[in-house]
């Protein structure tokens, strides 16, 4: 049995048909493709619920729409440091809020936030340094999973200025 019919759902919008009364005034083969709520669902509700409800769910998905970030990837090629130096570019996300900025570092679980793209991306750049300097002080067997393979990572993609 299907939920819905087209048939029926075309009468109610067309104002030179009359809608049915009772189930007995369709044929035998759109009852069987016709459940009793259907019916009811179409004709009781009026174009007016209909349009308001849509333009509830428009509204809805207005406000996702609107909440939702722009994601953009981009590169740090520097720190804000002269005791390291970026071998290559570190690959960065960048989330932008209606309010604010943040910028990322998956693999490292680090971030930076700021009011603009520079603050954030700035932000990032300084706890990344604090990482990198909080993580070379501590002996390898202090540090927990995680912190290791930050440290091994840092130490592939960062070098040490004399």
């Amino acid at each position: 049995m299907t939920d819905f019919n087209f048939d029926i759902w075309q009468s109610r919008f067309n104002p030179t048909r009359q809608p049915p009364q009772s189930l007995s005034q369709f044929s035998e083969s759109q009852q069987e493709n016709v459940s009793p709520y259907n019916v009811r669902v179409v004709y009781d509700r009026g174009v007016d619920e209909i349009l308001n409800e849509l333009n509830e769910i428009k509204e809805s998905i207005s406000q996702i729409i609107h909440y939702r970030p722009f994601v953009v990837s981009n590169k740090i090629y520097s720190l804000p440091s002269e005791q390291y130096k970026l071998k290559f570019p570190i690959d960065i996300v960048i989330k932008i809020h209606e309010n604010e900025t943040i910028a990322i570092i998956p693999d490292l679980e680090i971030y930076g936030e700021g009011s603009n793209e520079f603050e954030a991306v700035n932000e990032l750049k300084w706890e990344l340094v604090d990482l990198l300097d909080h993580l070379m002080s501590l002996p390898e067997d202090e540090l927990g999973d995680g912190p290791k393979s930050w440290k091994r990572t840092l130490e592939l993609i960062v070098e040490k200025c004399q």
